[in-house]
Order: C-alpha cells, then structure tokens, then sequence
C-alpha cells in the first residue's frame, strides 16, 4: 500500500515537470471578447378605415317641400372613401317619430340604386340593401328616390317627415363592430304642403329614350319623337282638370309646338297612357302601359315652328266619366325601329318659351249647377298692370245659379280681417252676375256687359285683399255665412294657389259649388260680369300659365306686357338666373311665326304693349 502511494506521487511530480512551460505561459494570455447584433430597419403602423357622406339634396326642391300624392324626389348621395382600407357598406332608415307625421312617412316608398342597378326599392323605413356594397373607385354615388303614394290622402295643413339615412362600413369578411368600422349619417326633410286643388291645370311631361334606358328627361325643355333601330323615342304628357259628373266632352285636342321637324313626314300616333307614372321618375324601362290602339294618328310634316293637334275627345270624355284614370297620353312614331333616324323635338312644359308650352283645349256642355245660393264666382285680388291699382280695382264676381232674382244690399262682403256692407243695389238676375269693387274706376278697365249688376263698395273689400293669400266671404242680413273661399297661404276654407299678378281665381263651372277645391281653376283671362253662353258650350284651354277661356279676347296690356313681367309671376325660379335668357326669348317672341286665332296662348303671352280693344257685345261669349 505504501509503495502504491509513493509512485502516484512520483507520476505527478513528472507530469507538472513537463508541462510548467505551458503553465507559466498562461499568466500572459490576453483574451478579448466582442459581439454585434443588428437587424433590418421596421416600422408598424395601422391601416384606417375612414369614409364621409355628400348630398346634393332633394330635387326638385319645390317638390320636397310640397311633394303631393304620385310625385317623386331624388338625391344623389354619395359614399366617400376617406381611409386607406377598402370596405364594405350597408344603409338603414331612422324615423324621428316626435317631428314626423307617420302616416305620410309610411306612404313614402324608397328606391336606390347604384350605376342603374337597385340595391333596395320598398318602405322608407325599411331600407336595407340586398347585400353589402363593396365601395368602388373611392367613391360610390347612390340615386334615392322617393315616392309618395298615389292613394295617401293628404291633411288640410300638410305634414312633414323627418328622418335620417344611417351608413355602416366595415372590414370585409368581418361583421360591424368588428375589426375597424366607421358609421355616418345624414338627416332628411320631406314635406307635404296640403291637399291642393285639382284643375288649374299641372302639367307633367317628359321622354323616354331607348338608347339611354334609365335615363329620365322629365326636366328637360323639350319632348322628342324619335324613331330609329333600338334608339326610340316616345313622349309622355298629362294635364290635370276635374269636370262636374254629366258634364259632355264635344271637342278635346292636345296640342304641341314644333320646334324641330323630321326630314320627312311621319305619322305620329297618340296613345291613352294605362298606368301611373311620374314625371321624375319615368324612363324607357319603367314607362307604363298604354291602350292597345292608339287614340288618333296625324302627319308630322317637315315644316318647323307650327302647332301639332291631336284628338284626344274620347279620352277625356272617359276621364271625365270615371271609365279611365287620368294618366295622360303617350306619343310615338307609327313606325319605330326605322334604319334611318327620324327625329321630332317639341316645347315642353319647362320651355322658357311661355306661349309655345303643350297645352289642352277642351270644348264641353256641363250641367247646370243646382246650387241654390249666391256663389263667389270669381276673385281678382292680384291687380294687373293696366288694371288699376290695389286695393281701388279689385273686384269679386257673385252669381245668382237660382231661377230666381237674389238682392244681396245689406248683405257682407269680407276678407279676413274685415267686412264691408253692400249697398243697395239692384237684384242680381236669375243665373246673372254682379261685380263688387272699391271704387267705380274700375269700370274703365273692363268690358263688362250690360247685364251684369255693378256694386261700388267705396272702401276696400276687406281691408284690401292680400296677394300673399286671404279670404273672401259672402254673408246675408243675418250674418250667416252663404259662401266662402281661401287662397294662397290662408287655408281656412281650402287651399288654392295665388293665382299670379293679373290673372283670377273662378269656378270652372259657373254657380257649381261642392265646396272644394277642385271647383276652382287659376283663369288666366279674367272676366268679370260675362253671361254664360247662350248654347251652354264653352271652351277652355289648359296650360302652365292656369285655365284660358277660349274665344274671349284677352286684354294684352295687363301681365303680359314683357317677357320680364311673364317669368318673375310665373316661373322666377327659372328665369332671374339668366337675364341673357329672356332677351333671347324675347326676340324669339317678337319675331316669331304667325300665330293662330284657336291658340289664346300666344295671346296671351303677346309681348305687344298696345291696348287691344275688347268686343262690343259679350253677350254670347262664355264664363267661368
């Protein structure tokens, strides 16, 4: 054991002899240590999802705050992207319940579309579309239109709805709430203005075009006829009138200014229109159903600036008889789809060309009124130029419908805020007329028959008839009210619009009185006093301007004096924006084509300053 330790020790020894160089060396052995790390260059930042909302508002704007049963506005509404994500986009309809009339916001029916193809068409409250929309080229621009239905009944003060459009975007292939989403909104206002009176003559029209499908002209100046392969073009027109029930049609053309005349003539047919149609809203593809043969057919010509008629008699007569629903006419070529282009263009109702606009001339024998008391016939408030002045020439027409003579002295005249006694003064005749006025010049600027009773009041009717809207009462000895009338914003009795500066509000039957509205017309020819004609018939023609009395020279120095005077009364929103416009027109007037005797229109619309003398005898001219 003690030999084993002894040479372990010896093995040692030799080893650490061998190798003390080495160990020596390692107290003078530097060792350095160095490490670098480096890594490409990052930055992280998140995508956004931002988008804003645009309108152009409702058009037109006249119809958004008056928009009555049938009539339709749109709006363009656009979707903006804003953030750099592309997304995806629903709509949905919040009702303000608190400042809405419910039943007209649920009589409003909705439509968008995008690039012509739906996305939603039913209830205004309702609205979601089909599926998401994935927004395109930054930017999508929706059409909105709305439509208030055709059976809503309108209240005597109108009703209003409120209520807003809510956008939602968000991440494709999320839902909303997830991931990044934006939300938007854009408030609305529709109002109806009231039930409005049916007969003083709205116009609708508008053309369809085959090539440009679901494109609508309904504010376009003009109206086309056009026939070529797969490029047709038809015309849509109405005229709203309301006849007492028994009334007979004995004559009726609906007339159209050329302005534009196909190379070679063509045969345009006139078609009774079957269906309900707007004139904002049609186009080629929802253009509705016609009769299934045409109601009459005439040459075109190839001579520009002349009338076209059409007789359209039996239409009317089964509008007025309750057989059709008054949807107007629709006109075309007899021959569509020709290989050469035929092409007519007309004067629409939105001409700035007044006396060339369609107009309707109806010649009918009504019934005779059996209302068995005085009536307001006529009211002329609004003085015309040449006319007097107001209040002195203002004047209310009173007929006696009964078979028996009527003395009205002691009896009320009054407006809205004041009466006046009527002096004594001869009976009215049996089915005869009186004329009350302020003072006794106004006898100067009529023709008034013989016939007729003349009241000077000496004093204001009223206290002087307001052109803003007002009132016209008739009262007996005894205070009791025995006929009453309302016009422009004074709605007591109905609503009837201003009637215009030198034109009259009047019955479009004498002496019938349903207490309505519809009994009464805008007559654009004023004439007080006038015996009904000696064989019933009378003739009235129907255009923008109101209601015309045929056959009745109209007195030219009144409105009509310049074409200035015509746009500010009529049509201001279409005329004082452009005064190189009404130049223009108003050469067009004065040196355009002759103008026939039948078209009162042109008459009317004459920009000739000097006084036109009246007949002498009226006895056999006719009345409202």
């Amino acid at each position: 054991m003690k030999h084993n330790s002894l040479f372990k020790i010896l093995i040692i020894l030799i080893l650490i002899s061998l190798n003390w160089t080495g160990i020596l060396a390692i107290g003078e052995t530097f060792a350095f240590f160095s490490d670098t790390e480096t890594s490409l260059e990052n930055s992280f930042s998140a995508g956004t999802l931002d988008f804003s909302l645009t309108s152009n508002g409702w058009q037109p704007p006249e119809k958004a705050v008056d928009l009555q049963p049938g009539n339709s506005v749109t709006s363009t509404i656009s979707v903006i992207k804003e953030g750099s994500l592309d997304f995806i986009y629903n709509a949905s309809t919040t009702i303000d319940e608190e400042n809405s009339n419910i039943n007209f916001c649920n009589a409003l029916s909705l439509k968008v579309e995008l690039d012509s193809t739906i996305l939603y068409n039913g209830t205004l409250s309702g609205l979601n579309f089909s599926s998401p929309v994935l927004i395109s080229n930054n930017q999508d621009d929706l059409l909105f239109t709305l439509t208030l239905s055709n059976s809503y009944t309108p209240p005597e003060e109108g009703a209003v709805c409120q209520f807003k459009f809510i956008f939602r975007g968000w991440q494709d292939g999320l839902s909303f709430g997830q991931g990044f989403y934006d939300e938007e909104e854009i408030e609305n206002t529709i109002e109806n203005g009231g039930s409005i009176t049916s007969g003083y003559s709205p116009i609708a029209d508008s053309y369809v075009n085959q090539n440009d499908a679901n494109k609508n002209y309904g504010g376009f100046s003009e109206l086309q006829i056009r026939s070529e392969n797969n490029k047709n073009k038809r015309t849509f027109i109405k005229f709203d009138f309301n006849f007492p029930a028994g009334t007979t049609i004995l004559s009726s053309s609906l007339k159209l200014y050329l302005k534009s005349a196909p190379t070679i003539s063509r045969n345009y047919e006139v078609w009774r229109v079957a269906n309900f149609w707007t004139e904002n809203g049609i186009n080629w593809n929802n253009q509705p159903g016609v009769a299934s043969n045409p109601t009459d057919s005439i040459p075109s010509g190839t001579t520009k600036n002349v009338w076209l008629s059409w007789n359209v008699t039996s239409d009317v007569q089964g509008f007025v008889d309750g057989v059709y629903s008054n949807y107007g006419w629709m006109l075309k070529d007899s021959q569509e789809n020709s290989s050469t282009a035929y092409e007519a263009k007309f004067h629409s109702r939105e001409s700035n060309n007044i006396e060339l606009r369609p107009i309707l001339e109806i010649q009918f024998s009504a019934p005779e009124a059996t209302t068995n008391h005085p009536v307001i016939n006529e009211v002329y408030y609004h003085v015309g130029t040449g006319k007097g002045k107001e209040p002195d020439n203002e004047w209310v027409e009173i007929y006696n419908p009964t078979d028996s003579p009527v003395d009205i002295s002691g009896w009320k005249i009054c407006d809205a805020n004041a009466c006046d006694t009527i002096p004594p003064s001869p009976s009215i005749p049996a089915k005869g007329f009186a004329v009350i006025t302020y003072k006794a010049s106004t006898w100067d600027k009529w023709s008034i028959p013989s016939a007729a009773i003349k009241i000077v009041l000496n004093s204001a009717i009223g206290n002087g008839l307001a052109n803003s809207g007002d009132r016209v009462i008739l009262k007996d000895a005894s205070d009791t009210v025995v006929d009453a009338m309302s016009y422009g914003n004074d709605t007591t009795y109905f609503e009837l619009p201003l009637s215009g500066k030198g034109k009259s509000l009047a019955r479009i039957i004498k002496g019938y009185d349903t207490d309505l509205a519809t009994d009464w017309i805008i007559n654009a020819t004023p004439n007080p006093g006038t015996n009904p004609s000696e064989d019933g018939v009378e003739t009235l023609i129907f255009g923008t301007f109101g209601v015309a009395v045929a056959g009745w020279e109209p007195v030219l120095e009144e409105d009509w004096s310049t074409e200035e005077e015509i746009f500010e009364e009529i049509l201001p929103e279409e005329t004082k924006a452009n005064e190189e416009v009404l130049n223009e027109e108003e050469q067009v007037i004065n040196q355009g084509p002759e103008k026939s005797e039948e078209s009162l229109i042109i008459e009317n619309a004459s920009v000739n300053n000097e006084e036109q003398p009246l007949p002498e005898d009226n006895s056999g001219k006719t009345n409202l």
